[in-house]
């Protein structure tokens, strides 16, 4: 953690409200993007509800890795809890294996403006969602896989184990749209 953020941190938990604002101001662009590959339109809302969880109770940030990391954990709880209410309907949702794809939500089709942007959001639609998340968490926002962990509550072992195998997959499913363009080009 940055010296400011270890500043900030200190100062929001003593309840300074101008430090809330400032950890809002300072992660509100990470959560946005966390969010807006997952659910679109409700990305606003859930950026909000993740800010509420973490802001409300300074003492469950432990401070054993970024404020960042803790944050996008909230947020994946959020997330997670948001899916399952939406789309579970008294079945359980396996997050190791049930993709965005599977539960019918189009955020990656409603942000696709270009082809390359297009394919790689349909790609990482098609991911068991623990893997998107891990690989969003370590290529987009550069968190390593120990901060990943901690976010995430599984070993370290986990989430290499879950950025590798969706490393392959996504390398697997750009070809193989690639190829079916290629075929169907005029």
């Amino acid at each position: 953690m940055s010296r400011d953020d270890a500043q900030v941190v200190r100062a929001w938990r003593r309840g300074d409200p101008e430090a809330a604002r400032a950890l809002f101001e300072r992660h509100v662009a990470v959560l946005g993007r966390f969010f807006s590959t997952k659910v679109g339109v409700e990305a606003d809302d859930l950026v909000q509800l993740t800010f509420m969880t973490a802001l409300s109770n300074p003492d469950r940030f432990e401070g054993r890795s970024s404020f960042r990391s803790y944050l996008l954990g909230v947020a994946n709880n959020v997330l997670l809890k948001h899916l399952r209410t939406r789309y579970a309907r008294g079945r359980h949702l396996d997050f190791d294996d049930v993709t965005l794809r599977d539960l019918g939500t189009s955020a990656s089709r409603k942000l696709a403006k270009n082809d390359d942007r297009r394919r790689l959001l349909e790609s990482l639609a098609s991911l068991p969602l623990h893997e998107q998340v891990a690989l969003e968490l370590y290529y987009w926002e550069e968190l390593p896989a120990s901060e990943i962990a901690e976010a995430l509550g599984v070993p370290e072992g986990t989430v290499r184990t879950r950025i590798r195998s969706a490393r392959l997959k996504l390398r697997r499913r750009l070809g193989a749209i690639r190829t079916a363009e290629a075929r169907t080009a005029p």
